[in-house]
């Protein structure tokens, strides 16, 4: 007697779901079998004109406080600080480690593509583009300098099991524990971009920054990289096509390198003046008013690494973890054909080179509705 209760019990309150479901969904409001609201069926084969059980007064209690834990977010959101239109943005941006920041806009140029590793472009599809922020400088070592006495940050050049970045030694490429940010075997000034820092420094530097400032720097997106490197110009570089032009606006392989390492093969034939880094700022920007996309040194991107599929585009991209990360752009150790927009590499987030550093993106401050 006890089961065929429980058994009534469960039937009448599934059946009672199934009419309020209907009812709330207004299934049973339109066509030939409508009710009047007071009297919608909730029939079933062996009853089909039974009315709607009354609902339990448990589920009347939970479906209110549903309704009241709903209202209580909607509050909520409505006094959230609400993201500035682009036209109400400044355009430019300074913070107080003194970096400068130019305010990239939705829709500024052609459609962002991202390239594959032959060259062949493909294009973002459906990839949003918000308002932000990205430094027009690579990050110096002055200011890395300043995070590291600010709070005792090692890197993992200083810390890994195998200690060290890399350097050069009688200009050959070796890693060893002398070497870090502080050191990499040739001349570098304050002003020269910070090199021989991981993925997983860089990140550090932007969460304290964050925290510093109570803004949101970050690392850029492929795509955000990309888009602000292009410049609005759809060529292999924001110049246009021809390699020889680059030394105008990149420190790449040319016959300053070639100087210093007559065995290498390939630079350009021009000199832009700088066999190694040279101090950020030094050659023209690009449309968009950013200097060194094309070189001194490349950049990490907070992506993971993935293969590009047309239909696997996003921004940030897919997938949300792996192995490696991103890093875009050319360096002063890098041929034209790796200093073009579309070119990508991939390493182990805490691998560190002496051609590798990072810029930085801030995201628009909020404003209160």
């Amino acid at each position: 007697m006890i089961l065929s209760k429980n058994r009534i019990n469960r039937s009448t309150s599934k059946r009672a779901f199934q009419c309020w479901w209907e009812f709330l969904s207004l299934k049973k409001l339109s066509g030939p079998n409508s009710q009047r609201l007071g009297r919608i069926s909730c029939g079933t084969s062996e009853s089909p004109h039974s009315e709607c059980p009354k609902i339990p007064s448990k589920y009347l209690k939970l479906i209110c406080v549903v309704i009241l834990i709903a209202i209580l977010h909607g509050c909520q959101a409505g006094n959230q600080p609400k993201l500035e239109l682009a036209n109400e943005l400044p355009e430019t941006e300074v913070n107080s480690l003194g970096m400068n920041f130019h305010l990239i806009r939705p829709g500024q140029g052609h459609d962002t593509m991202l390239g594959t590793s032959q060259q062949k472009p493909i294009q973002w599809e459906g990839t949003a583009f918000r308002p932000f922020y990205v430094g027009i400088h690579e990050v110096t070592i002055a200011q890395f300098r300043t995070f590291v006495e600010a709070t005792g940050y090692l890197t993992d050049a200083e810390t890994d099991e195998i200690r060290g970045g890399l350097g050069l030694v009688n200009k050959v490429p070796t890693q060893d524990e002398p070497f870090s940010w502080r050191e990499t075997g040739f001349s570098q000034s304050d002003q020269h971009p910070v090199v021989n820092v991981s993925w997983n420094d860089a990140q550090a530097f932007v969460e304290w920054l964050s925290e510093e400032e109570g803004r949101t720097y970050r690392l850029p997106t492929e795509a955000e990289w990309e888009f602000a490197c292009r410049g609005g110009v759809y060529a292999q570089f924001s110049h246009g096509d021809d390699p020889e032009q680059l030394f105008l606006v990149a420190n790449i392989a040319d016959r300053s390198f070639a100087a210093e390492f007559p065995q290498m093969k390939g630079p350009t034939q021009s000199t832009d003046g700088h066999a190694f880094t040279a101090p950020v700022g030094t050659f023209a920007p690009n449309p968009y008013g950013l200097f060194d996309m094309h070189g001194n040194v490349s950049e990490w991107c907070s992506d993971w690494w993935r293969p590009v599929q047309s239909r696997d585009i996003s921004n940030p991209s897919r997938p949300r973890n792996g192995s490696f990360k991103v890093y875009r752009g050319g360096s002063w150790l890098s041929y034209p054909w790796q200093a073009t927009v579309a070119h990508r590499q991939f390493v182990s987030p805490s691998l560190r080179d002496y051609t590798i550093g990072f810029r930085v993106v801030l995201e628009p401050a909020r404003k209160s509705p």
